[in-house]
């Protein structure tokens, strides 16, 4: 008896001859170009990445560098926006939090929806999948118009866009009675605690709370950590101690960490060692941080204010890069571009020599910060791709490719730029 013939299902569309990063291609034939790039025809499916093989329609795209679907692992969509009602600061953080704080009346349920759909349909044109974004939580989800918003934002956006919150709260609201039902309700809305952790640390009494509530009710953590150029900063390191202390066992997310590149390099070296064994991720805002940091009237910036990404990696700390806010009193301008920000972490970060090693930064390796399947080009992945016009990372990294080619399930977007 012989086994039956291989059925080859014909493809809907072939993108013939598409150079992939090797990083983000999986199980796909192809040819080696070196630089970490592959040439192929790429079949699709259903909507889906396909083995190559017969085609109702091919596509001849000459050789451009295509990615997957981005994945921005950091973002403020309450905040998104707001800019012309709050300002931004002109003097850094402190400013930045005072203006936005000041600006918490006007988030109505109505003005909530509206800029976050707004926000998310941006992303969502730019070639971005999936948003892990922050929000204010003064409430309780269950009384939050901000969680209520995303809630909407969730249900008209499924099947297109993943989007996964995270409670940015006090961390002393560790030590009120009413936590474990707060961190309840978070986890029914499948989100993560979060909070802000000073340069001075916080009571290491209530951090030690917050991670076991947090880890009595299933939940990961997302902190902001060390936002500041403070040498001495305390928050990385008091982060660890509770992790110590508590045996918390869910990932772990820092962002920024931007105190790492004003400490002397001994002890940075040391802490990020010691960051690398606790198993911690680490998200870099490269837009946002070199905006606020080191920032003062009058007076040029001395500081970039960037976390040690390079360090870090090299001792296998996943590091991602992620959008942070956009058009707010923390930043003014953005798009929801995730391949902008990427340009902007490649030039403040000095990662030219390779860039299709940090590439998984705002893809795969994202994705895994969000507990995702994504961010990869491989069979059976969704056929969400962005074709730039570029054919080598000179090109592709030079300019910001606003005439990219966004497919979604396979089909061009807001449709084809003039070069197709």
């Amino acid at each position: 008896m012989t086994d039956a013939p291989e059925v080859r299902t014909r493809a809907d569309l072939v993108l013939r001859n598409v150079v992939l990063p090797s990083a983000l291609c999986q199980g796909l034939p192809g040819t080696d170009l070196g630089d970490g790039l592959m040439r192929m025809d790429l079949a699709i499916t259903d909507g889906r990445i396909a083995q190559p093989g017969p085609a109702q329609q091919v596509r001849d795209m000459g050789g451009r560098i295509t990615l997957p679907g981005l994945i921005d692992a950091h973002v403020h969509l309450d905040k998104t926006l707001t800019v012309q009602r709050t300002g931004f600061a002109r003097s850094g953080l402190a400013e930045a939090v005072g203006l936005a704080m000041a600006d918490a009346p006007n988030r109505t349920a109505a003005d909530l929806t509206a800029r976050m759909d707004r926000a998310i349909g941006m992303a969502w044109r730019q070639g971005t999948v999936a948003l892990r974004t922050h929000l204010d939580s003064m409430t309780a989800p269950d009384d939050s118009p901000a969680w209520q918003a995303l809630a909407q934002m969730q249900a008209r956006w499924q099947g297109r866009m993943v989007l996964e919150p995270v409670a940015l709260m006090r961390i002393d609201r560790a030590l009120e009675p009413g936590f474990a039902t707060r961190c309840a309700q978070i986890a029914a809305r499948g989100g993560l605690a979060g909070g802000y952790i000073p340069a001075e640390g916080c009571d290491p009494a209530a951090v030690d709370a917050f991670l076991i509530h947090a880890g009595h009710a299933g939940l990961a953590v997302d902190f902001h950590v060390d936002e500041c150029l403070d040498p001495n900063a305390q928050g990385i390191a008091t982060v660890l101690d509770a992790i110590a202390r508590t045996g918390f066992d869910r990932p772990v997310t820092l962002g920024h960490c931007c105190a790492l590149s004003a400490m002397d390099r001994p002890r940075a070296l040391a802490l990020a060692e010691r960051m690398a064994r606790a198993g911690v991720r680490v998200i870099a805002l490269p837009l946002t941080n070199a905006f606020l940091m080191d920032r003062a009237p009058g007076t040029s910036p001395r500081l970039r204010g960037m976390t040690m990404v390079q360090e870090l990696a090299a001792l296998g700390v996943p590091v991602g890069f992620a959008s942070d806010n956009v058009r707010d009193a923390f930043y003014p301008y953005g798009a929801y571009d995730l391949w902008e920000v990427f340009r902007q972490a490649v030039l403040t970060l000095q990662l030219e020599a390779a860039p299709q090693d940090w590439l998984p930064a705002i893809a795969a390796r994202a994705g895994q910060v969000m507990g995702l399947e994504a961010g990869i080009i491989a069979p059976g992945a969704p056929a969400d791709l962005i074709v730039f016009d570029a054919r080598d990372w000179t090109d592709l990294m030079s300019r910001a490719h606003e005439n990219r080619l966004v497919l979604r399930a396979g089909h061009p977007l807001d449709g084809a730029p003039a070069w197709t």
